[in-house]
Formats: C-alpha cells, structure tokens, sequence
C-alpha cells in the first residue's frame, strides 16, 4: 500500500514522498483526536494526479478498516434554472472531482435526499474555480451553496459516501494504486475556510472537531 503525502504544516506520518507545500489546515490534533488501528484510503474513483487534502470529510468503515472520501463543493457563481455549466471553488488549486459523478445540492440531513445530475466534463483552466458540464440544472443555485456526491441521477438520490470524520493529513495519487494510508480524526481544531465545504448536518457527528472561522 504506497503512501503519498506532501507537507503542508498539517500533522502527518513520515511520507515515502514530498510534492511540495500549502496551508496549514489543523491547528490543534492530538493522538485521542485519531482513531486507532489503522486505515487504508479508497481513492480508486479520483484521476491520477488528485490530491485529497487533510480535513476532507470520509466515511469510515469500521469493519473493512477503509475510508472513502466524501466530495463537496462550493458554488463560484450564481446558475440559472436549465444551466449546464456549475462553477465550484478551487481549493489549494483543485476541486477533487471525476468525470462521471453524481452530484446534488447537499441535503439538510446526512439521510435527505435530492435530486442527482452527473458531471459529464470538467474544465479546470481557471485559476479560481474549476467549470462542470451537467445535465439541465432543475433549480436556480446561488453562489455560496454547497453540492455533494451522491450515487445516482434523477430523483430519491442520497450522499454516496456518509462522512464520519476528517483526513489528518494530504495524500497524493501519484500513481494508478486505489489504496493508501489514512488516520481518520474525529477531534481537534481545523480552519473551516481550508477544507472542503462541510455540512451541519455532518458537523453534528463530529462534536469533537472544532471548526475554526479564521482564515
């Protein structure tokens, strides 16, 4: 199982590979913060080249010990009703997204559902948000709201993967290898701002986190 890491201030085990730098995004992770035993992280969906930064929600299988990201996204811009065009903010760069998702607005529960469009294309040219293709947008979306991944397009679509804690440090998918180490943290102190966009509904399970307002 390779691991890929880069420093970026954040807590982390040695890495077998340094790729650079960023923003520190833990400004406080203690051991009890992390839960034991070790984990491996499920990136098998993402491209080559992806970087899953630390404090982006996952689900965690207790059992199989594996932990599978879960994508959210801010919207850049507002978009119309029958838009196919949704722009998401960069974060450190990249939004962590795959052609062929199923995305939707993210529900008020981690249970709700919503209806799902897929991401037919992605145009990352722009330095400050990445473009995706979908079908017909079936609402307005304003600038600010948040999507997740779900699993399927059309009506009664649900989250795909139910975050139950946070990634404790950056890993790199350098290479066609799915798997790599992963130390979940269900405490501490993170820098919302820095991390993907997390929903109350998901803030709720992790009471022990502490989502700092700070830049």
């Amino acid at each position: 199982m390779n691991d890929y890491l880069f420093t970026s201030g954040n807590v982390m085990s040695a890495p077998s590979g340094a790729i650079g730098g960023g923003r520190q995004v833990w400004l406080e992770l203690s051991q009890a913060d992390k839960l034991p035993g070790g984990y491996s992280l499920d990136l098998s969906n993402l491209p080559v080249g992806t970087v899953l930064q630390a404090g982006t929600p996952i689900k965690v299988n207790e059992t199989t010990r594996v932990c599978t990201p879960h994508l959210s996204f801010s919207v850049y811009e507002t978009a119309a009703l029958g838009a196919t065009a949704l722009k998401v903010n960069k974060i450190l760069g990249a939004s962590v997204a795959y052609v062929g998702m199923f995305i939707m607005a993210a529900p008020s529960t981690l249970a709700g559902t919503g209806t799902g469009i897929q991401v037919t294309a992605i145009d990352r040219s722009n330095a400050e948000y990445d473009v995706f293709t979908v079908a017909a947008l079936a609402a307005a979306v304003t600038a600010g709201a948040v999507y997740v991944e779900c699993d399927k397009a059309g009506a009664g679509a649900v989250i795909k993967n139910v975050p139950s804690a946070l990634t404790v440090a950056d890993t790199a998918k350098l290479a066609s290898t799915d798997k790599f180490s992963c130390t979940p943290a269900v405490g501490g102190q993170i820098y919302e701002r820095r991390i993907p966009p997390c929903i109350d509904a998901f803030k709720a399970v992790v009471p022990n986190v502490i989502f700092l307002k700070s830049k």
